[in-house]
């Protein structure tokens, strides 16, 4: 066998080892990889005349280390007349991890919120219930939330499920 013809199968042979190791790589880092669920309610407060709207949601998508995941949340006029929201807010308020032990944690301290992007105000018509969607608020505005990426190990995160507290202020709408 030439020496040509033997480093061309010592390549080959380097390079089919070297995409099964890619793909045995890939297939543990997916099969790794955390996610989360949540969902949540909350109630906002009428200034004027006095009383309180509910706020509802969940996650779009489940999420992962370092990814915030966007809140399509629903607000509920209740009352007869217009209302407008502003200075909702969101809070992680508490974790189901039921992989998390002692050497492996997980509590709230590993999540994080975006907010709704500053100047955002909600409109509702007497009696309505519309999501941020159907307001036609842009995706990029809605709240986030998200797991922390730390350089630690996260598996006692895995499969964790959040309980998220939405909070508002509204007035009539005039």
């Amino acid at each position: 066998m030439s020496r040509d013809r033997r480093r061309r199968i010592i390549a080959w042979v380097l390079a089919v080892a070297g995409a099964f190791a890619l793909g045995a790589f890939l297939s543990w880092l997916l099969a790794s990889s955390l996610s989360l669920s949540g969902s949540g309610s909350g109630e906002g407060q009428l200034q004027q005349p006095s009383g309180s709207f509910t706020i509802t949601g969940d996650l779009v998508e489940p999420g992962s280390p370092g990814i915030l995941e966007p809140l399509d949340l629903t607000v509920t006029n209740p009352f007869d007349d217009p209302l407008q929201v502003t200075r909702l807010t969101v809070e992680v308020t508490a974790v189901d991890a039921p992989k998390a032990t002692d050497e492996l944690p997980c509590s709230t301290d590993d999540f994080v919120v975006e907010q709704l992007a500053n100047g955002v105000t909600l409109r509702l018509r007497a009696g309505e219930a519309r999501s941020f969607s159907q307001l036609g608020i842009a995706e990029e505005d809605w709240p986030q939330v998200g797991m922390t990426n730390s350089d630690t190990n996260q598996d006692g995160c895995k499969g964790a499920s959040l309980s998220l507290t939405y909070t508002a202020t509204g007035r009539a709408d005039q």
